[in-house]
């Protein structure tokens, strides 16, 4: 069979394959064109053609999300590559593996005038954890394994993004046949199980109150783990019981509770397993609390989010639980503790956030609660801002819940709940606020969007986050520089680019609405959920 006739890119494609990688994103253009055919004609890939690379590189970071495989990112050269950079960055403090594929020209022809060319090699440093340059002129020894160096580095024990920079010259597009080219050889890396010492779980079997945490992105089950009588576990992955306790929900109890009843719930110990927290408030008394803090996980840097950091144990989370579950079984069974209950007084004391969000007029947390209500068995994504705040609070019984949470930005949240729902079949809800919606309209373009992608879209005024935190809500200029009121028309849109309309603003119609824009599976749909920035308001100050 004949293909491109370009060593460097016959490598690269052969050794994509060999690390397990399926999918790969990419946007059309001349010099990545070597690229382009010699991937499509290996038949290794599922191709997807997004036009514009800053929407490509998050449709690409959804399916990693979603298939747990690094997903390819392939592009042209010049400011084309910079479009990669914001989703780049949130796979970084996400840790998630992509692999962003950049041609270039040669270098002599960097800062000589030519077009589309800029200082390709290196720019994105910051946000990826490798960075190579494969050219044309070197040893196909050195090219295999600066590959290989860039794919260990993605695929590693601290996953995330890689770049490979292909400078390519003409001729692009000569042919030759397959079996006249290069095979890349995978070189291959084993990583072996760190042992915990039976001392850490000694240390931790003696306290009277320990605190597990697992923020946005830690990868372990709460229902794996074995909990003793004398612990607790938090979770920023939206609350429920599957989830443990709702990080978010303790931080907004904690910031009116009374010193004694802080005192009483105060941890001897927290075991952090990774991963981000959303909420400020809790992370705020966890930092006044200063209870020694056992990180659990790898990291590049010594990581000491509480102000109290004790212990480093450098492992995978889920190895820390095993060996802790079998720890806690073999010496004590189920209970630990001479004083049970640490447990008990928290969930008694956070029940109290949960009976406030039941009975609240229309606003942005009844339509929140009424999705959480309705939507069974799907996947959640929640874009940054009140929806993954309100998300938190709500009851969830869906598979699988994501969010960018790595850098926590606005942009892209769209695009990535797209790539999510390209690789599964099961349907996606993304919860949006109107302002993030209006800054990713460039994902509703794309051709390969199917029935089991939902959006919901909190028309609330603007950046309604910005009414509610301490730094603007008190500002004469919110409303102008911050908030932003849009007016977005979000049911032209949706006729525009092929989706089913659904209108919630709280009337006789509300209900019905919400339930055929969640039956319809054949569709994509948009549900537009209107509330007023007073009722907001008034339901915030309720919870909070």
């Amino acid at each position: 069979m004949a293909t491109i006739s370009k060593p460097t890119c016959s490598i690269l494609t052969g050794l994509l394959a060999s690390y397990g990688i399926e999918r790969a994103v990419v946007s059309p253009g001349s010099r990545n064109a070597p690229l382009l055919v010699s991937m499509e004609r290996s038949g290794n890939f599922a191709i997807s053609t997004v036009v514009d690379e800053r929407t490509a590189a998050f449709v690409a970071l959804g399916m990693a999300k979603q298939t747990s495989k690094p997903v390819a990112l392939v592009c042209t050269s010049g400011s084309a590559m910079l479009n990669y950079g914001p989703a780049l960055a949130e796979a970084y403090y996400s840790r998630t593996p992509l692999i962003a594929i950049t041609a270039d020209r040669p270098g002599e022809w960097i800062d000589q005038r030519d077009s589309q060319t800029i200082r390709q090699n290196g720019a994105l440093d910051a946000v990826v954890r490798k960075s190579v340059e494969i050219d044309e002129r070197m040893s196909l020894r050195q090219v295999n394994r600066l590959i290989n160096e860039a794919l260990t580095a993605a695929t590693g024990n601290i996953p995330g993004p890689a770049h490979i920079n292909v400078p390519l010259g003409a001729p692009l597009t000569t042919m030759a046949q397959e079996s006249e080219m290069p095979v890349g050889n995978r070189i291959s890396t084993v990583r072996c199980r760190q042992e915990v010492p039976d001392d850490v779980f000694r240390l931790l079997t003696r306290s009277k109150k320990i605190m597990f945490i697992a923020g946005a992105g830690a990868d372990v089950n709460p229902l794996s783990v074995r909990l003793p009588d004398n612990s607790v576990w938090f979770s920023d992955r939206f609350g429920g019981e599957q989830a443990g306790i709702s990080a978010l929900a303790a931080g907004v109890l904690l910031n009116r509770a009374d010193d004694e009843k802080k005192a009483m719930l105060r941890p001897d110990f927290v075991v952090n397993l990774g991963g981000t927290l959303i909420d400020d408030k809790f992370k705020a008394c966890l930092r006044r609390w200063q209870s020694p803090v056992i990180n659990i996980g790898f990291d590049d840097n010594m990581v000491d989010t509480f102000g109290s950091l004790h212990m480093q144990i450098e492992c995978n989370a889920s190895d820390f639980v095993e060996q802790w579950n079998a720890y806690v079984c073999r010496n004590y069974g189920h209970t630990v503790s001479d004083q049970p209950g640490y447990c008990r007084h928290w969930r008694d004391f956070i029940s109290a956030s949960e009976r406030g969000v039941a009975g609240l007029p229309w606003c942005d947390i009844e339509a929140m609660r009424m999705l959480a209500m309705n939507f069974n068995g799907g996947e959640l994504f929640a874009s940054n801002g009140m929806c993954a705040r309100y998300a938190q609070l709500m009851p969830w019984k869906v598979d699988r819940i994501h969010y960018n949470r790595g850098v926590s930005g606005i942009d892209g949240c769209t695009s990535t709940a797209v790539g999510i729902s390209m690789a599964t079949e099961r349907t996606v809800l993304l919860l949006t606020g109107d302002m993030s919606f209006g800054y990713d309209i460039g994902a509703l373009v794309l051709k390969n969007l199917r029935g089991n992608f939902k959006i919901a879209v909190f028309d609330n005024g603007g950046g309604d986050i910005f009414r509610h935190v301490a730094t603007t809500a008190s500002l004469p200029e919110r409303e102008t520089r911050f908030a932003v009121p849009v007016e977005q028309p979000v049911a032209q849109l949706a006729t525009a680019f092929g989706f089913d309309y659904y209108l919630a603003d709280g009337n006789s119609g509300t209900a019905d609405a919400l339930v055929a824009f969640l039956r319809d599976s054949e569709k994509t749909a948009i549900l537009h959920i209107i509330t007023d920035i007073e009722s907001n308001q008034k339901a915030y100050n309720i919870l909070t």
